[in-house]
């Protein structure tokens, strides 16, 4: 053994016989053991260095400094957790344990929305760590940043470098490619084509939220609004310019031009036979016409308002005098079967009668007066020849002249269209001001298409498909691929601005307003009533769920499907929020009563009552509120210490004036679970373990 001492016999370096080396202190317990029995947190206690700087140094509180990178063949930081997966290894999954306190678990569900970490092999750095924590079945390390090795499966598709990684669906602790809004844990550094295997991640985890859409699309419209594609062109014309062709080229050029020729030439030729074509059948139309005109008698005639003839059996059908006709029953002199419009009539030789047929009216005789003014304001032939319906000139001399023309209605020739894939079947062009198209139900508008593109629509619009609303006519591929048209949804390119959002629930669920205070924007929904038995629905006539554990209550949310959850405690709060804002039906407004009616209009019932409820929460023996006694109620105005817990209403909130509930703090050691409901919408009772099981407690799902 060898001793150092100072002046005042007080040892100051001492060598032990087993080799231990003790500065301060006369019992090393390690091969180099420095102590100082009352250091300022900043004193030094240990220092290498060197002309070039320092090597090491390190103070009296822990920190350590040094000139240069710390190196290590470890890749990834990385911390302790609790867990109660004992067998968890290197390259698993693991997502936050709701059920615990700064704990994981192996990922069990794909897609989960509580993924953070892989746990590591061999990590550069180590946080959070205990002194029994190496030593602990119950503690793993997991990666939080860097490089790590991952189990992944291909199961949701091949894994390509760049991929972002989220829980696996049929492989629990695995990580699988995620889908676009997944929470995601790793970006994929090597590639997995089919399978399960290993594979090096960066760990990064994060939420991929709307607004990243957003940006995303914009960098893809700013980039296109470069054009780039117009200095490409101009480079390519510029080569082009600069081209010498040879005679060779020019020679070819020249004789391709001229098949070219021919074959224009051969296809004009071709047009203007068919055109031909086209004027020899329409000759012989018009003679038909007027055939069937001769066959009439002298009996038929059309003259226009100045007396002279325009169709009789006296006068071929010609060219129209430069002037509107306006038929009338008085320039129409009918002897025989003339039938505008689709009404059939009796045969003349089967005892029928003449008649002159208008817009499915008949009769053989239209010198009535009313029939003459309605005649004369509403049927016409224009200068082409078309019969028009409707009113084509203000109350003003019809031959005058002026500007307005064309009627309400044109009769036209309806033309059966076989169609290619690249033809349109059917088009309105309006060329004014007028609406394109108005559909009615017993006279009431019930779909209308204006000129500007406007379509309103009075009812319902029910769409077997989805909804894609993008600028220019044109989406984005990344916003085409995300909107599935299999499942109803709604693709948004730009930002979507209401004056209220409401989520769709299912059956026995309603919709919560969001609170930006508690973080529950946009909002949830939550059963309407308690869990009941035995279907574990809402729904059903049973009994409310009870003598449950918080654990228990937990995992049968789980059950139901993928984002249901036990109430959270931030999701209460935003109930009781919401039911404050509300007038409530004439009962005690907060404190009792089977329902509670919200800002939206939807009812809670048994929010409060006879069963208590269990909420996501729990909080040790030290974190408990500080109340003046144990095992009491009390005002909320009386909590000396809430220990940092977002649950205190409102400071004019009590149950004396507002019968919102108190708070009630026991005296048991361990962990208590948070019971909500009990007295009023505000009442909590944190007395009870998480793993009790009472008659008094229920609970409720949310999502």
């Amino acid at each position: 053994m060898f001793d150092v001492a100072s002046s005042t016999g007080t040892s100051v370096l001492r060598i032990t016989k087993d080799g231990n080396v003790g500065i301060g202190t006369t019992s090393p317990s390690s091969k180099l053991d420095i102590y100082s029995a009352a250091p300022n947190p900043t004193d030094l206690m240990f220092k290498i260095s060197s002309s070039t700087g320092i090597a090491l140094k390190i103070q009296a509180d822990g920190t350590v400094y040094s000139d240069n990178a710390y190196n290590s063949t470890g890749a990834d930081y990385a911390e302790y957790f609790r867990t109660a997966d004992t067998d968890l290894k290197a390259g698993e999954t693991v997502c936050v344990d709701v059920t615990a306190s700064n704990a994981v678990k192996r990922c069990t569900r794909g897609h989960d929305n509580n993924v953070m970490g892989i746990i590591s092999s061999n990590p550069s750095i180590i946080g959070n760590a205990p002194n029994q924590a190496s030593a602990s079945a119950n503690y793993v390390v997991v990666g939080m940043l860097g490089q790590i090795d991952a189990l992944v499966s291909a199961e949701n598709g091949p894994i390509n470098i760049g991929d972002s990684l989220t829980s696996a669906s049929s492989t629990p602790g695995y990580a699988m490619k995620a889908d676009g809004g997944d929470s995601t844990v790793a970006v994929a550094l090597e590639p997995l084509s089919a399978g399960k295997g290993k594979i090096k991640v960066l760990i990064s985890r994060r939420n991929k939220s709307l607004a990243v859409e957003e940006v995303e699309a914009l960098v893809v419209e700013r980039i296109a609004n470069m054009k780039i594609e117009d200095q490409v062109q101009a480079m390519i014309k510029q080569a082009v310019d600069n081209l010498n062709l040879d005679p060779k080229i020019q020679k070819i050029a020249a004789e391709e031009a001229g098949k070219l020729d021919q074959v224009l030439s051969i296809k004009f030729d071709d047009v203007s036979g068919q055109i031909s074509n086209f004027q020899f059948l329409i000759s012989n139309e018009i003679s038909n016409i007027n055939s069937q005109m001769n066959a009439l008698g002298s009996g038929f005639y059309i003259t226009d308002s100045q007396g002279t003839a325009i169709f009789s059996r006296s006068r071929d059908i010609e060219a129209l005098p430069n002037r509107e006709i306006a038929l009338t029953a008085e320039n129409i002199l009918l002897n025989g079967n003339v039938i505008i419009g689709k009404t059939p009539l009796t045969p003349l030789d089967k005892g029928g009668e003449a008649a002159l047929c208008l817009g499915g009216v008949c009769k053989s005789s239209w010198n009535e007066s009313a029939s003459t003014t309605a005649l004369m304001e509403n049927i016409k032939i224009d200068e082409s020849g078309k019969i028009v319906i409707g009113r084509t000139q203000p109350p003003q001399p019809p031959l005058s002249g002026g500007s307005q023309s064309g009627g309400q209605v044109e009769i036209v020739d309806i033309t059966t269209i076989t169609a290619s894939s690249t033809q349109t079947a059917f088009v309105v062009n309006q060329q004014g001001d007028g609406q394109v198209a108005d559909f009615q139900a017993s006279g009431v508008s019930i779909m209308n298409i204006a000129h500007q593109g406007q379509v309103k629509i009075v009812g319902s619009l029910l769409v077997d498909g989805r909804i894609m609303l993008c600028a220019g006519g044109f989406c984005s591929d990344t916003l085409d691929a995300a909107v599935d048209e299999t499942r109803a949804d709604l693709g948004v390119e730009g930002k979507v601005v209401a004056g209220a959002f409401e989520g769709y629930c299912e059956d026995g669920y309603v919709w919560v307003p969001g609170s930006a205070k508690y973080g529950t924007l946009p909002g949830f929904c939550v059963m309407g009533d308690l869990m009941k038995t035995p279907s574990n629905s809402p729904l059903s006539g049973g009994e409310p769920q009870t003598s449950v554990s918080q654990g228990e209550a937990q995992y049968a949310c789980n059950s139901i499907g993928v984002g249901y959850h036990l109430m959270g405690e931030n999701e209460w709060l935003t109930l009781a929020e919401n039911i404050l804002q509300t007038p409530q039906p004439p009962q005690p407004p907060l404190s009792g009563g089977s329902q509670h009616k919200l800002t939206n209009d939807n009812i809670i019932n048994n929010l409060t009552g006879a069963i208590a409820q269990w909420t996501n929460q729990n909080v040790t023996a030290a974190g408990l509120p500080i109340t003046p006694a144990k095992d009491g109620w009390f005002e909320y105005n009386e909590v000396v210490d809430f220990k940092g817990l977002n649950i205190a209403p409102d400071y004019y909130l009590t149950d004396a004036t507002n019968q919102i509930g108190k708070i009630y703090v026991g005296s048991a050691p361990g962990r208590k679970g948070f019971v909500r409901g009990q007295g009023g919408i505000y009442g909590l009772d944190l007395s009870h373990a998480p793993s009790e099981q009472s008659e008094t407690i229920g609970f409720r799902c949310a999502k």
